[in-house]
């Protein structure tokens, strides 16, 4: 009996986005494969060189629907986590696994209506990650210092290439929300790979 894929979108340390389904992603390889859409082959995808992957529900979620910025009850052994990526990107969840001696560990999104599933977030990725009662107050502090100055949504740049050249929009938690990832079919274009 074959495992049923997930889809993901793999998101690199230069900015690179793979999208597609992965049927054989474990937290113990060197790599994995993601098949994208219309291509004749799986893309063998290595795992030195990534941010995260992020386990998504659909690459049709409206972009407007934002992320909830704080912590709520949650039933489970894991632990409130803060991170701030290499990139400025900044993420809330819930982790049991973040002190294992892995490359990387799972994050569950704070908001419960997430686009995202899971995360698994790579060590080399983060500049600075809290935890428990300092997640809590990183994640209230940065909510009270959008509240000031509330974001706009960017404005697509056509000389982009990202904007140019894929047929799905990333957008990330710098622009929107905590940990919110959206993905949005733009019209009339086919690939689903995007660099940056």
């Amino acid at each position: 009996m074959s495992e049923p894929g997930r889809l993901v979108a793999v998101r690199c340390l230069d900015k690179t986005v793979i999208k597609g389904l992965t049927f054989d992603f474990r937290p113990n390889r060197d790599f994995f494969h993601v098949e994208e859409e219309g291509a004749a082959a799986p893309l063998r995808v290595p795992i030195e060189d990534l941010k995260a992957i992020f386990f998504i529900k659909t690459l049709g979620r409206d972009p407007s629907c934002v992320d909830k910025r704080s912590f709520e009850q949650r039933v489970g052994p894991e632990k409130k986590v803060w991170i701030e990526f290499v990139d400025g990107e900044k993420m809330a969840g819930w982790s049991s696994s973040f002190g294992s001696p892995r490359a990387g560990f799972f994050v569950f999104p704070a908001d419960p209506n997430s686009n995202t599933e899971m995360a698994y977030v790579f060590r080399s990725a983060i500049a600075q990650m809290e935890e428990g009662k300092r997640a809590e107050q990183a994640a209230r502090e940065f909510n009270s210092s959008r509240s000031e100055s509330p974001p706009s949504a960017p404005e697509p740049d056509s000389s982009n290439r990202e904007h140019r050249r894929s047929a799905w929009e990333l957008k990330s938690a710098e622009d929107f929300a905590v940990g919110a990832y959206r993905m949005v079919l733009k019209k009339g274009k086919r690939s689903n790979r995007d660099t940056g």
